[in-house]
């Protein structure tokens, strides 16, 4: 390891030998939980790493905390680790294989609980230690086999669009009536009225609930069923992300788990804790006080700005939080996408007038999960939020489930310093 810190300086050398003053963060995941990986990452040019808690406990990452941390310190490096808590984001439940949703399909949509007590739960869900280790042992080519079809399957179906003008849950076929269920959180059932729109995984799954004819009519004794239409399909994995257009679902701050991992984070050697969609003052006070209480007040907090409240109430966060996070993938949901990039320049704008440090991530390697080479855009994408003042870049799965972990880094580092040649003459 130590010939690959000495010897692996190519990002040094081609970047005139600067050393970046921005600071760059991967995503700890199975793709780079080899030591030698880690190691190569570090030794490139990261200087920190995330752990997403949505997916796994702090508890439970104590070897793999372990693997980063010596493989930074094998390349001179001290690196930051920063967890991301669960907070009031909304998630889909966990599943034992990806579930492959196809342009108008009908699927049902359960609440957490009823899953646990139907007899008939669907077989995807099961035991969540059965779910963890089906999920890191499935075999990478039938998911990719499944990526891969999935968008010709989904057009085909969108061919077949039926006429029919009455109820869309009546009209199924009995072969869709076998379809998907999607378990989301118990607090969103009061939202699932027709109409509604529903944004799975940052927005790559769309879904609009429909009314259901085949509602058990009140004092039947039996619960109410939710269906919705798919409008646009995709391969819905565990634990992604849900969004409710236009829905103001009020989610506590900190979950009980969050809780616990911030109870356990100064032991952890955790130097950050990055809160989910920040409505305001409130949530930033609830996280402080919650690491006082653990004895973790050196601990920085980061405020991901995901939605309209937390972008409407920016000068507000700015007092409470270390840093500002652009966490781009749900604040895509929140606003047009062609909004997006003004959105991102506004934030970075306010926090460069009042010299707050922030952070843009999301998607800025997305085509590198699975190819080698980013495309003209991502770079130029790095570059500019660089040049606009960011203070540090994120990768989320292009390193934590990507095929190329090393190469997403190569390319991230590089590119900073490219830009940071430009920022400071």
């Amino acid at each position: 390891s130590s010939d690959v810190c000495s010897s692996d300086l190519n990002g040094y050398q081609e970047s005139g030998g600067r050393i970046t003053m921005v600071k760059i963060y991967g995503t700890l995941g199975p793709a780079c939980q080899d030591e030698k990986i880690l190691t190569e990452m570090f030794a490139l040019g990261m200087t920190g790493m995330r752990l997403n808690l949505s997916h796994v406990t702090l508890a439970e990452s104590g070897e793999l905390i372990g693997k980063m941390k010596w493989a930074a310190e094998s390349c001179g490096v001290k690196p930051q680790l920063l967890i991301d808590l669960q907070g009031p984001e909304l998630r889909t439940g966990a599943v034992a294989e990806p579930i492959l949703l196809k342009n108008e399909e009908i699927v049902e949509i359960c609440a957490a609980a009823d899953w646990k007590t139907e007899n008939e739960r669907n077989d995807r869900c099961g035991d969540m230690d059965l779910i963890r280790s089906a999920t890191d042992q499935k075999d990478q080519k039938v998911v990719e086999f499944l990526e891969k079809n999935s968008r010709e399957e989904l057009t085909e179906t969108a061919d077949k669009k039926k006429n029919s003008e009455s109820s869309p849950v009546q009209n199924r076929t009995s072969a869709q009536r076998m379809s998907a269920r999607i378990e989301l959180p118990d607090i969103t059932i009061p939202y699932l009225i027709p109409g509604q729109e529903i944004l799975l995984d940052d927005g790559k799954i769309h879904l609009k609930v429909v009314e259901n004819s085949e509602n058990i009519k009140p004092g039947s004794g039996e619960k109410r069923r939710y269906f919705a239409k798919v409008l646009w399909g995709g391969l819905l994995k565990s634990r992604k992300s849900a969004a409710f257009p236009g829905a103001k679902i009020n989610s506590p701050t900190l979950t009980k788990a969050d809780l616990e991992n911030i109870r356990l984070a100064k032991e952890m050697g955790v130097t950050g804790v990055m809160q989910p969609f920040v409505r305001g003052r409130e949530d930033l006070e609830c996280v402080k006080n919650a690491l006082q209480e653990a004895g973790a007040e050196d601990v920085k907090l980061f405020a991901k700005i995901e939605n309209l409240d937390g972008v409407r109430k920016l000068e507000e966060l700015l007092p409470g939080a270390d840093e500002i996070v652009i966490a781009r993938g749900d604040l895509g949901n929140a606003v047009h996408l062609w909004d997006l990039p003004s959105v991102q320049r506004e934030i970075s704008q306010k926090c460069q007038a009042t010299g707050k440090p922030f952070m843009v991530v999301t998607q800025m390697l997305a085509s590198m999960e699975r190819n080698p080479v980013p495309t003209r855009a991502e770079v130029n994408d790095i570059f500019h939020a660089v040049l606009d003042g960011a203070s540090s870049v994120m990768v989320t799965g292009e390193t934590a489930a990507g095929d190329y972990p090393v190469e997403v880094i190569r390319y991230l580092v590089n590119t900073v310093r490219s830009a940071e040649l430009v920022r400071h003459g």
